[in-house]
């Protein structure tokens, strides 16, 4: 835990947390258009990740519920009739969403220990398909809890236009945010592992060598 809350590990929280809300914001101005009942193509996960493989799934929590709390103060999209429905559509939508992309932390040890940047590729990879479906389902919940009265397109019901309406954004948002890791592990590795990892990292391959 103390690797968690030191003044490093939170200020990049802070940093990550407040780019991942002003990247969110711009991609919502040009998705409005095309995507009326809420959603967005971008690349503001993007933030989360990078919080999960430079400092674990708890900071990236973190970044996540900041973000969650930065779209609810600025204003919640809900169309639910009842209070109670409207409620649960926000933490669905707002305070889950985001949180669950630090999912991806759970591969954080294995991009560690992984000796090759392609091991290291496949765990990034890996990683961020389950943070990026990990929102889709919750996405995908509130759709068919509160867009039963409100689908745009007459196609298969709440279930299956939920799928396809949070799908349309997600899937994209996911295909980008994993290409920009990629990019930033082969050209910019330090953007993922910090310099005061990297000396914990060496010590661990050397470790599993002294071992073989």
């Amino acid at each position: 835990m103390k690797k968690i809350f030191n003044v490093r590990t939170m200020s990049e929280v802070a940093i990550f947390a407040t780019l991942g809300y002003v990247l969110n914001l711009f991609s919502d101005v040009y998705s409005k258009t095309f995507l009326p009942n809420g959603g967005a193509i971008g690349i503001a996960m993007i933030c989360i990740l990078i919080i999960a493989y430079r400092r674990g799934g708890t900071a990236a929590l973190m970044v996540g519920l900041i973000m969650a709390i930065f779209d609810i103060v600025d204003g919640c999209y809900a169309i639910a009739a009842d209070w109670w429905k409207a409620m649960l559509q926000v933490v669905l939508d707002y305070g889950v969403a985001f949180p669950l992309v630090a999912m991806a932390g759970l591969f954080k040890k294995k991009f560690d220990n992984a000796l090759t940047i392609g091991q290291k590729s496949k765990y990034i990879i890996y990683g961020s398909l389950l943070g990026g479906f990990c929102r889709l389902v919750a996405h995908y919940l509130s759709g068919i809890l509160f867009w039963s009265d409100g689908m745009l397109w007459d196609v298969g019901g709440p279930y299956i236009y939920s799928l396809l309406y949070n799908a349309a954004y997600i899937v994209p948002s996911i295909i980008l945010c994993i290409s920009l890791m990629l990019l930033m592990l082969h050209k910019w590795p330090q953007i993922l592992i910090p310099e005061d990892m990297q000396y914990e990292s060496r010590n661990n391959v050397k470790e599993q060598s002294n071992e073989k």
